[in-house]
């Protein structure tokens, strides 16, 4: 029953991105090369161009309000929450969780919505302007290294939006691997992380 849970919160996470990257590039257009190879990023007044997305909690916002309905449609006993203290120390937060629903559904203990756990999200926005700005000061291997420290059953993601689309991101290779012996998987659009 346990693995069932995680199980299901990996397939919620998975398809919820999946859809949300086929929207942002469909509706927002985020990584349309027409559009962002047009710009000189060294003149841009904002940091994003894109008037969907403009930080890193925009993107939190949509993308757990995605993972909510894709919770909503297949009827799935787990809920979504943003800035939940999951780690070691409490006063950690991780970006986004998911955690299986509870019989009566309140939390009066903070072990009891860590014991519910079933998936950590970190989030990244690279943005138009400053793509690498996450990678060169150490944001995102932290967030690899936070993720890390959570128990081997409980599902871990870094989210990786590349506002432009870059093909390459310098660091990417070495983060990936990075990842990948944490046991945490890396979700983005952008082919530098495939």
């Amino acid at each position: 029953m346990e693995t069932d849970r995680h199980l299901l919160a990996v397939q919620v996470i998975e398809s919820s991105w999946q859809r949300f990257v086929e929207k942002a590039a469909r509706d927002w257009r985020i990584g349309d090369p027409r559009i962002y190879g047009a710009v000189d990023r060294t003149t841009a007044w904002h940091d994003s161009l894109n008037q969907f997305l403009k930080t890193e909690n925009d993107l939190k916002l949509k993308f757990g309000l995605c993972i909510d309905a894709s919770i909503s449609e297949a009827e799935a006993p787990i809920t979504v929450h943003s800035e939940m203290p999951v780690y070691e120390p409490s006063t950690w937060r991780s970006d986004l969780s998911l955690h299986y629903r509870t019989d009566p559904p309140v939390w009066i203990e903070n072990d009891e919505s860590k014991d519910a756990l079933l998936a950590a999200i970190e989030v990244k926005y690279l943005n138009f302007k400053s793509p690498l700005f996450w990678i060169a000061n150490g944001g995102i291997e932290g967030d690899i290294d936070k993720l890390a420290t959570l128990s081997g059953k409980v599902g871990k993601f870094l989210l990786l939006l590349d506002e432009a689309g870059h093909t390459e991101l310098e660091g990417a290779e070495e983060l990936s691997t990075h990842a990948a012996s944490c046991g945490v998987r890396i979700l983005s659009n952008s082919h530098a992380f495939s």
